[in-house]
């Protein structure tokens, strides 16, 4: 055998080479999730290291800080496969997996211009709108719209009663949801 076959078949090591604190050390450096998918297919214990220590989790959440405040990240699947109910070390696995493949493909679609871009599918309604159809909700959806050489803005009518709060609704291009506190939503 070749020293380079040699050294494809340790690749998987490096765990062992470098040391837990070290390994992360690196990993939490990494700023793409591509970059982690990719280092997770290296080998199984890679692939383990990465999923059981949330590294995907972990990157979303410096992208996008709100992701700390989700309580549940489901993925959702067109087979009729229903999620078992128990405690076993296989169905934690995967869970952890499902946990993993939500986070990087969350986190892809927010590092990537398409992404940014299309997550949004359309303004559906606002709690009120002030100067309709100058300062809509519709304005919100372009950062780089300019009204009256102002950046755009939504600008609400208000409410008599200063309790209750002013929403903004937005049709999403993905089944993406949020369970957070009643007064957070995405």
């Amino acid at each position: 055998m070749s020293s380079g076959g040699l050294g494809m078949m340790n690749c998987g090591d490096c765990l062992k080479w470098l040391g837990m604190d070290a390994s992360t050390s690196v990993i939490t450096h990494l700023d793409d999730p591509a970059d982690l998918v990719r280092l997770s297919g290296v080998s199984w214990s890679l692939c383990r290291f990465v999923i059981v220590n949330k590294f995907c989790k972990s990157l979303c959440s410096r992208f996008c800080p709100d992701t700390l405040n989700f309580l549940l990240v489901a993925e959702v699947s067109n087979t009729s496969k229903s999620a078992e109910v128990g405690f076993s070390s296989a169905l934690e696995w995967e869970s952890l997996e499902r946990e993993h493949r939500a986070y990087a493909l969350l986190c892809h679609l927010i590092v990537s211009p398409e992404g940014k871009r299309d997550c949004i599918h359309r303004a559906v309604c606002a709690s009120s709108t002030d100067n309709y159809p100058d300062e809509s909700i519709e304005n919100t959806l372009e950062s780089g719209d300019l009204v009256d050489q102002r950046p755009s803005y939504w600008s609400s009518g208000g409410q008599y009663d200063p309790g209750v709060p002013e929403s903004l609704t937005y049709r999403l291009t993905a089944n993406l949801c949020y369970e957070g506190n009643k007064d957070s939503a995405i």
